[in-house]
């Protein structure tokens, strides 16, 4: 961010551009590998054929009687994370991908486990 409360030039790129066009995916995105964890962590539970399906989204989410997770979009690009991290007083730095994932992933996978056990998955 600019002293004159302007953001830098190598966000220009991310604002003047709506979400849908970004070309934002969990393939390849810095959160993939968390994603990965977690069901790594399932199949060790011997949860094996049960597989959240992970999207992007505007925020954390479980929607209700569906058995997946939202995750935020900015988490998926580096310089997204940077940006929102610079812009927003209510998100810190600190909370790295690893960490916001580290800390949200318990409970949302409990409540898409708890909706797809009904389904024969957990």
């Amino acid at each position: 961010m600019h002293d004159n409360g302007q953001p830098e030039p190598a966000y220009q790129e991310f604002l003047s551009r709506p979400i849908r066009d970004l070309g934002l995916k969990l393939e390849g995105s810095p959160v993939e590998r968390f994603v990965e964890q977690l069901y790594r962590e399932l199949d060790a539970k011997g949860l094996t054929k049960f597989r959240p399906a992970c999207y992007l989204t505007d925020e954390w989410g479980c929607p209700s009687g569906e058995p997946i997770i939202g995750i935020p979009f900015y988490l998926a690009h580096a310089a997204l994370s940077e940006l929102v991290w610079t812009v927003s007083p209510a998100v810190s730095r600190e909370l790295s991908a690893r960490a916001v994932f580290a800390r949200l992933r318990p409970p949302f996978a409990g409540l898409v486990c708890a909706e797809a056990s009904g389904r024969g998955f957990c």
